[in-house]
């Protein structure tokens, strides 16, 4: 869930780059040009920002119990999700591995790590990154849940 939200301010800038120059069919007949995605896309935007924010409350809501339940068990708490989760690029020196292409789900690339979240990430074997698709945890989620999620 963290790559999801963290991913969302950078899926949007990167697809706002992409669509700039991206235009279908002229918006009226006899005018040069045509309609910008971006008007297109502006309700679902707001979808998605209304979603982002119930699922934050949620998190929040259950987030203090789900870590009380993790400290007792001995385990290391999960943080805390916010809207403006923080990234860092990793280094060759910590053996992180660069990936032609972001993750199929979350929109992160493969060396962006979420401050708090990514622990002791190993590049190999496949156990973090798969290849033509993404983070090997965002592969299992979907495969999981694919069938009871709505589709755009």
């Amino acid at each position: 869930m963290a790559r999801v939200m963290a991913g969302r301010t950078f899926r949007w800038k990167r697809d706002s780059v992409l669509r700039q120059s991206t235009k279908i069919g002229p918006a009226r007949s006899g005018k040069p040009g045509g309609m910008k995605l971006n008007s297109v896309n502006k309700n679902e935007t707001i979808k998605e920002e209304k979603e982002a924010v119930e699922v934050l409350d949620v998190w929040r809501k259950r987030g203090g119990l789900l870590n009380s339940i993790i400290s007792a068990a001995g385990g290391q708490p999960i943080q805390i999700l916010t809207s403006n989760m923080q990234l860092r690029t990793g280094t060759p020196d910590e053996g992180t591995l660069k990936a032609p292409h972001a993750c199929a789900l979350c929109g992160l690339k493969s060396e962006e790590r979420i401050l708090g979240v990514d622990r002791g990430v190993n590049d190999s074997f496949g156990e973090w990154w798969v290849d033509h698709w993404g983070h090997a945890d965002c592969q299992r989620f979907w495969d999981e849940n694919s069938s009871t999620l709505t589709h755009r």
